[in-house]
């Protein structure tokens, strides 16, 4: 059996798309190394935002603006 906080890995980053139609965020499937490598993966004309994932959970990371 694994004990608590035996599988640690690396922050990572995923970029959310807004689905219009269900009102909802939806996570592409696909994992960054950083931030920048993330906002570089944006869809042209497409809503979208970067989720931090770390061993404690996820966070919206801040607009690029």
């Amino acid at each position: 059996m694994r004990t608590k906080g035996s599988a640690r890995f690396s922050p990572y980053f995923k970029v959310q798309e807004f689905d219009p139609r269900s009102a909802v965020w939806v996570d592409v499937q696909k994992a960054h190394p950083s931030l920048e490598a993330a906002r570089a993966a944006y869809r042209p004309g497409v809503r979208c935002r970067v989720m931090e994932i770390t061993e404690r959970g996820r966070r919206p990371m801040p607009d690029a603006g």
